[in-house]
C-alpha cells in the first residue's frame, strides 16, 4: 500500500484542527487576502531510503512545511509572544511522535520550528514509514494516460 500525499495532508490538517479549531487551514497555496490566524500545509518533497531497511523494504519520508500566520497590524507587524505561542502550539500538535494516516502510523522523524519571520512561524515536519518494496511497484494494468502511448522500435542494420 502506497500512501497518497493527499491522505497525509488530511491527517496533518486533522491534527491542526484539534489545536486550532476555528482557524482556516490552507493546502499548497494561500488565497489573496487570506484570513489570519490560519495555517498553510505544503508538501516539500518525498525521500526514499533504499539501503537501510534490508532487501525487501524501503523507508519513505514525506517532508512538509506548515506555516502558521497570526494577525498583524497596519504596518504588517505582529505581537511576538503571540507568534511564539502559536509556534509552540503547532509543535504540540505533533508531540505524540506519530501521525495516524489511514491504517498506518507514520513516525514523526523531524520537527524544526523557524521563528525568525515577523508575521508567521514555520514548522518543517518529516513523516516516515518503512514499506515493502513490492508495494511501490506499478499496477499490472497500464495507467489511463499510458493507454494512448504507442512506441515503435526499428532495428539498426
Amino acid at each position: 500500500m502506497t500512501l497518497d500525499p493527499s491522505a497525509l495532508k488530511g491527517s496533518i490538517c486533522n491534527a491542526l484542527r484539534s489545536r486550532f479549531p476555528q482557524d482556516p487551514i490552507y493546502t499548497d497555496i494561500v488565497p489573496m487576502n487570506f484570513e489570519r490566524p490560519s495555517t498553510l500545509v505544503e508538501l516539500q518533497g518525498i525521500d526514499m531510503d533504499t539501503l537501510s531497511c534490508g532487501a525487501h523494504s524501503v523507508r519513505l519520508t514525506w517532508r512538509f512545511r506548515l506555516t502558521a500566520f497570526v494577525k498583524t497590524d497596519a504596518a504588517h507587524q505582529t505581537h511576538f509572544p503571540e507568534l511564539d505561542q502559536r509556534g509552540m502550539t503547532l509543535l504540540a500538535a505533533f508531540a505524540a511522535g506519530y501521525l495516524k494516516v489511514a491504517d498506518r502510523a507514520l513516525s514523526i522523524t523531524n520537527t524544526k520550528l523557524d521563528t525568525t519571520l515577523n508575521d508567521c512561524v514555520r514548522l518543517d515536519l518529516a513523516l516516515s514509514i518503512t514499506v515493502n518494496r513490492n508495494d511501490l511497484l506499478l499496477p499490472e494494468e497500464p495507467l489511463p494516460v499510458m493507454e494512448d502511448l504507442h512506441t515503435s522500435f526499428a532495428e539498426k542494420s
